[in-house]
């Protein structure tokens, strides 16, 4: 007897383990040890199992299909890639345009011109312009982030104001400036009208 994963044409179970076993019909009739339990087994005259069914095997992609879906993934990446890079080479050349246009427009500005003096808890400025300054903005440090100070009102030609370093805060966390731990290496003044003044001072 062979077991049941041989080519067979009857199968059948051991009766003391039950270990499924297959015969060929020449072999009806033959008593042989069951494989898995060495008991006596007959094989009987017709199958007492249901036949095994065929394996089909899987339908294999064909090597046309493969190569054609991976020549369009790399097409899908490619165009991607380049949707991509086209982006980013317009938000670049927006951002130039638009500092070029700023440029343009902060050149045609009369220049801001002013006296600093930093102290350690005072920062004194005062305006060179023949016209007054409207609510300009104080920023020290970094014109982007740097602590700011907005000042109400006109401030007149050669008029000297005097500005607490603590009244400064933080663009972004609000927190007021310190200048018994922090430094002021630059000023930059905002005012309506006027170019950005940059002051460094030291």
């Amino acid at each position: 007897m062979v077991p049941s994963d041989a080519p067979m044409e009857l199968r059948f179970e051991c009766p003391t383990c039950g270990q499924h076993l297959s015969a060929t019909p020449a072999q009806v009739g033959v008593t042989a040890q069951c494989p898995n339990c060495n008991a006596a087994v007959t094989v009987p005259i017709q199958s007492t199992l249901c036949p095994k069914l065929p394996t089909s095997p899987q339908p294999q992609e064909p090597a046309q299909n493969t190569q054609a879906a991976l020549i369009t993934q790399r097409k899908a990446r490619k165009s991607l890639s380049a949707i991509f890079v086209t982006g980013v080479v317009a938000i670049i050349v927006i951002g130039v345009a638009a500092i070029g246009v700023w440029l343009a427009y902060n050149s045609s500005k009369p220049k801001l011109l002013a006296k600093i003096q930093v102290t350690p808890k005072i920062l004194r400025i005062t305006n060179g312009n023949d016209t007054a300054w409207d609510g300009p903005s104080i920023i020290l440090n970094d014109g982007f982030a740097g602590p700011i100070l907005v000042v109400g009102g006109l401030w007149n030609p050669n008029e000297t104001r005097e500005l607490p370093l603590r009244d400064f805060k933080g663009r972004f966390n609000h927190q007021p400036f310190k200048p018994e731990y922090e430094e002021v290496r630059e000023v930059s003044i905002d005012a309506h009208g006027f170019q950005l003044g940059i002051y460094t001072t030291r």
